[in-house]
């Protein structure tokens, strides 16, 4: 996503609750720009390349093509 508004922030919270009252487990939405990502990459090697072996995109181009 190239970048993101308070309004969408609001929309993944409220998903991210309701997923997670509906499934039982707490869930995390990252909503990653082009410069988040590359910022991960460099300061979160780690985390950064678990992201990449688990990422699920629901919408939008996926990271993988970053």
């Amino acid at each position: 996503m190239d970048s993101y508004s308070s309004d969408l922030e609001l929309k993944s919270a409220r998903l991210e609750k309701s997923l997670g009252e509906e499934t039982g487990v707490e869930t995390n939405i990252l909503i990653l720009t082009p410069e988040k990502l590359l910022r991960l990459r460099e300061d979160d090697n780690p985390f950064y390349f678990s992201l990449m072996k688990s990422i699920i995109t629901l919408e939008g181009v996926s990271i993988e093509r970053h």
